[in-house]
């Protein structure tokens, strides 16, 4: 099971690596700002050499869509695609603020909750929160994940692998 919002697999292709390249480009708009969000290709990103880089082309926003790096490899009877999927990093750095706030009023209750017994039912507010926010990251990145893992196995006529 994971706990942190990260996916790596592989995924096997009987294609050939220039034809996995050529598929992904033909599905990539390159990344930019647009006005009215209305895209014609299933992702943005780049491709480097080979490796790449996706997310999902969107038209409304997703705080926990998940980034995908990709390294292409060639095999005896067809192309390896190992992907690595990831929260982007702003998106990682508010979250850990977030948590490590939530965590200093939790510990500043329990330690108000030793000398006032009262004070113990209000520390289920903050941990509530905490499990909440952390609830939502992986459901979120996860429903995320396995929706680009759908669209890229199904594009490159692909097989998952393990990792």
């Amino acid at each position: 099971m994971r706990y942190l919002p990260n996916q790596i697999f592989t995924l096997t292709t009987s294609l050939s690596s220039d034809q996995v390249i050529e598929k992904i480009g033909l599905n990539i708009e390159i990344a930019k700002k647009e006005k009215f969000k209305i895209y014609t290709k299933l992702f943005k990103g780049y491709i480097l050499g080979n490796s790449f880089k996706l997310v999902r082309s969107l038209s409304y926003r997703n705080s926990f869509q998940a980034e995908i790096f990709g390294e292409i490899e060639i095999l005896r009877n067809g192309t390896s695609v190992k992907l690595n999927m990831k929260l982007n990093p702003a998106v990682k750095v508010f979250i850990i603020i977030w948590c490590a706030f939530i965590s200093l009023f939790l510990i500043g209750l329990i330690v108000s909750a030793t000398n006032n017994p009262k004070i113990a039912i209000a520390c289920f507010i903050p941990f509530g929160m905490l499990v909440f926010g952390y609830g939502l990251t992986m459901i979120c990145f996860n429903a995320d994940c396995n929706e680009s893992k759908k669209i890229l196995t199904s594009l490159l006529d692909a097989e998952l692998s393990s990792a």
